[in-house]
Order: C-alpha cells, then structure tokens, then sequence
C-alpha cells in the first residue's frame, strides 16, 4: 500500500464516519419533528409524548458504555455495522404503530373496557417500547467512531477527523426537521419519514460492513493479507505491530530479502493501537514484512516468537 494509496482510504474512512453521524441525527430528531401529527393520529397526550422520548434518552444512557466496550472486545466494524442496522429497524418500526379502531366492531361478547385499554394505551406502550430498545440499539455509535479514528489516524490528524464527524452531526440534526416537514407535507404520512431514514441505514451498513476493515493492514489489494510494504508519511517510518517480534531481549521484524526471511532489528518509539514508529534500525522504506511469520523457518532457526501487545 502506498502513501498516497493510505491516505485516500483514510480519506473513504472519514467519509463513512461523517455520513454515519448525519444519519444518525436524522434518525433521532425525525420523532421530534414528527410528534404533532403522530399524537393526533394516535391519540396520545403531552405527558405520554414526554415518556416515549425519556425512553430513547435512558436506555441510550444505560448501554452507551457497554456497547462500546463490545468495540474494544469484538471490533468496531462488526459492533457499528449492529448498530446502524438495530437503529434503522426501530426506526421503521416506529412507523408501524397503529390505534386500531376495528378492535371494537371485532369484539364481540367480551369485555368493553379492555377493548379501550387496548386502544388507549396500546399505542403508547408499543412506541415507549420501540424507543426504548431504538436508544439500547444507537448507543455506543461515537464510542466505536472514536476506536476507529485511533486506529487508522496518527494523532495529528485525529482532531480535524473528529471536528468533522461533529460538524456532520449538528448538519444532520439541522437538516432533519426540514426533510422531516417536507416528506410529511408532501406524502400526507409521518410515517414516511421513519421508512425512508431507516433505509438510508440501512445501505450505510452494508456498505460499510462491505468496504472497512478494522486492521487497515488487512483492506484488500494488500498482498495475501500477511505482507506489507514499509511506507513513510511525514518522514515517520511506520510498521504494523503485529510484524513486531522479540528476539533475545531485542525487536525485530522479518523481512523478505532475495525470497529469503530475514530478521531486522528496529527500535520502536510512539505507538497507536495499529502502528509503531521506528526510531532506529536497519529497516527501510519499501521493505516487504513478513506479518505473520511461522514460528521456526529452519532446523536451529530463530525460537519462537511472542506478539507484540
């Protein structure tokens, strides 16, 4: 992977985080815009409106740290790509609640006063539950967008990358009352907004499951997924730090010289979760490294190598 090669997939990496903030503000103020219209067809009043949001806004607080501790246990990749798919399925979900009127001409017989229940309170238990379990679903989104940020960005650059995802954030929640009114007063529905955000999430997740990689030494077009060419950025020398080995007090990496495996010793200096610096060494720039070396090459060969954490 080349410099310039690195720097445009950071680039589809920021991008994704971006988008993934905006729609996520889409998503949460599309109730609020759509709240009048959807407690007049529904029946419900200002106090229970007051519940269904305490409800996204509590089960948000509950697992935001959890959810984001499942990003430091299983990868962000995996845990945002939930994430975004959990929300998007609430989200339109919550265009399916109904008051359903017909349950008194189809109850026969029975008791009338549980027939009123049903259609007093049936909507609004339903939504404080889809709210409820639409916040459990979003939490940990910024948690994992900032594991991300750490992993493919080196501290200089961290903060312009965080700075966007944030703008893209209060762009999202500005834009979303105005799409929200326009779609309602288009199409005659409330509900239409919810589908159409939701599916929006929907293609995000998709595509990003398809295209991010939580080791950026692992996008495809690297070689085999087990190679990597040195690259320098900045005049900082980089190499991954699972290439990283200790060999008689000393690290080394193994490189591949003349189709032969040769260990180099480095010196490392600053370290991210994905990436080290060498500070001192014989290796240089454009060396092919062995990241997942075996553990003896040859009879009386190296001992066996302990990963560097």
């Amino acid at each position: 992977m080349t410099a310039a090669s690195l720097w445009r997939t950071r680039d589809g990496v920021w991008l994704f985080l971006c988008a993934l903030s905006f729609i996520l503000y889409l998503d949460r103020v599309c109730i609020s815009q759509a709240a009048v219209p959807m407690s007049i067809e529904l029946r419900l009043t200002n106090t229970q409106m007051g519940v269904i949001f305490a409800a996204f806004t509590l089960a948000y607080g509950l697992f935001e740290v959890p959810t984001g501790r499942w990003g430091d246990r299983y990868g962000s990749r995996g845990v945002l790509t939930r994430i975004v798919v959990w929300w998007s399925v609430f989200t339109i979900l919550t265009a399916c609640v109904w008051r359903f009127d017909g349950l008194r001409s189809l109850w026969r017989g029975g008791d009338s006063q549980t027939v009123e229940r049903l259609l007093v309170y049936g909507p609004f238990v339903t939504l404080v539950i889809i709210r409820f379990l639409f916040g459990a679903g979003e939490a940990g989104a910024y948690p994992n967008t900032a594991r991300v940020v750490s992993r493919w960005f080196p501290p200089q650059e961290r903060g312009r990358v965080q700075g966007a995802i944030i703008t893209y954030a209060l762009v999202g929640g500005a834009v979303a009352p105005a799409a929200v009114a326009y779609l309602i007063e288009a199409f005659k529905s409330w509900r239409l907004p919810f589908v159409v955000f939701g599916l929006t999430g929907m293609v995000w997740a998709a595509a990003f499951y398809w295209w991010y990689r939580d080791d950026p030494s692992e996008k495809p077009g690297m070689t085999a997924a087990v190679n990597i060419v040195v690259d320098q950025l900045e005049d900082v020398l980089l190499v991954p730090n699972r290439a990283v080995r200790f060999q008689n007090g000393k690290q080394v990496v193994y490189i591949l010289k003349d189709n032969q495996v040769v260990p180099v010793t480095i010196q490392i200096g600053a370290s991210s979760d994905v990436a080290s610096q060498v500070v001192s060494g014989e290796l240089q720039v454009g060396d092919l490294i062995v990241l997942n070396p075996p553990t003896v090459f040859e009879t009386n060969g190296p001992p066996p190598f302990v990963q560097r954490r």
